[in-house]
């Protein structure tokens, strides 16, 4: 009688969290399309896609001259050949080319769902056709996902290309793999993360010399290919100038999600980091919070590779999105929109949680806690302590460390019943008589 009731009850409770967080998803993504519609709070002034656009046209009058204006971690940051990426949009009129930008960065954004989809399936997770419209929901909901587009970002685009190099390497096909991670390099530096993750612990799995070779091969081609057009002096500006000013300072307005954001903020009110005119464009983050960034790289890095290190493909999956959560977190730079590298551990945790009110009530707080965008004053905490207030202001690394918590808690569950009955029936006296 007991476990007909906890059968039935298992029944209820499993389409209870996709249900909620679907209609949740929807009534969000049609709040945004109001915002955007009616309330016009997007525009080629208030976006960073003009960085792009201006640099381009400075690049088809003198190649030269794509770094110039870069000051206070504002311009044009990224490796000389991302540039002719946005040659193109330099030949339409700016307002033109941002709205095409940020068709095209929703269009990865869905790309990635599907491709994330197969991931899951290789992984043995099941993903049937309404699932991937609730993923795809959730995906175009959150608030990293609204700012990218409202920014004109390229982060849905590395998250293509992080996705897109792990698909390939389950597909055996390590050497396109490591070529088409070498063109997201080229875009934006973190992808490179993904290929040491690899190396180091996952390098009894796949064929690393094929990926390195595949690697190798694009990551010289593509400014050997851009030579023509982009000057090698460009690559020693990028080296020597534009890349130590990413690293080694941080930025204190609420856009910034990082860790070491978060501690820079502690310097004062959490008010004073709401407005950008009250902000310090870059600033030093704390010593306290460059040793605490430090260690929780490297400890998540480490403990996580390890675990995965003798797992399943399942277990490895998961680290791997882990992996993905942790760039933002310790980037100096972990804008609100670059949390789209986190939303891939968001769906694993929605399409992949445990019967259980306490885990179901932290996905769908994890859900309510991206679909906010970082940038939104929110008057609902104006009288909570100080510290509550940093606390919810500083709420992407948080939710993002919950939610690869969480996925990496269901994984040890979900494999403990296997471990203990295969060790059962190592040690069984049948067996050993058989």
């Amino acid at each position: 009688m007991t476990a007909d009731i906890e059968r039935s009850h298992d029944r209820l409770a499993r389409p209870l969290l996709p249900l909620v967080v679907g209609i949740v998803s929807l009534v969000v993504i049609l709040y945004h399309v109001r915002s955007v519609v009616l309330d016009g709070v997007v525009g080629p002034a208030g976006d960073d896609f003009h960085f792009y656009w201006q640099a381009a046209q400075r690049f088809l009058a003198d190649p030269t001259t794509i770094y110039e204006g870069v000051h206070d971690l504002r311009g044009f940051l990224y490796p000389p050949p991302s540039i002719v990426l946005f040659a193109p949009f330099a030949l339409l009129p700016q307002t033109v080319a941002c709205w095409l930008f940020r068709a095209i960065s929703l269009a990865a954004a869905v790309s990635s769902v599907e491709l994330l989809a197969r991931i899951f399936e290789a992984s043995g997770v099941r993903v049937r056709p309404r699932d991937r419209v609730l993923l795809a929901l959730i995906a175009l909901a959150t608030g990293p996902t609204y700012t990218n587009m409202v920014f004109g970002q390229v982060n849905t685009l590395v998250l293509l290309d992080c996705l897109a190099f792990r698909w390939l390497l389950e597909r055996r096909r390590p050497a396109l793999a490591g070529a088409i991670l070498a063109l997201g390099v080229w875009l934006k530096v973190y992808p490179i993360l993904c290929l040491l993750w690899v190396v180091l612990w996952e390098r009894p799995l796949y064929d690393i010399r094929r990926m390195l070779v595949g690697y190798m091969v694009a990551f010289v081609s593509v400014p050997a290919l851009c030579l023509p057009f982009v000057p090698i002096d460009l690559y020693w500006i990028y080296l020597i100038d534009v890349l130590p000013s990413t690293i080694g300072r941080t930025f204190q307005n609420i856009l910034n999600q990082s860790l070491l954001a978060a501690a820079a903020r502690t310097a004062g009110p959490i008010a004073d980091y709401i407005r950008w005119e009250k902000c310090d464009f870059s600033v030093l983050p704390p010593t306290w919070g460059r040793i605490v960034n430090v260690c929780f790289a490297l400890g998540g890095v480490i403990g996580i590779g390890l675990w995965v290190r003798r797992g399943t493909q399942r277990t490895r999956m998961v680290g791997y999105l882990c992996l993905l959560s942790l760039m933002p977190i310790i980037s100096p730079l972990g804008w609100a929109y670059v949390y789209v590298l986190a939303l891939p551990a968001l769906l694993c945790a929605v399409q992949s949680a445990p019967r259980g009110i306490v885990i179901q009530t932290l996905v769908l707080g994890a859900c309510a806690a991206y679909f906010i965008p970082a940038t939104q004053p929110l008057r609902v905490v104006a009288r909570l302590p100080e510290v509550l207030k940093h606390l919810v202001y500083d709420r992407y690394p948080l939710t993002a460390t919950l939610v690869g918590s969480v996925i990496i808690w269901r994984e040890c569950q979900a494999s403990r019943p296997f471990r203990s009955e295969r060790k059962v029936s190592e040690e069984s006296p049948l067996r050993r008589v058989t």
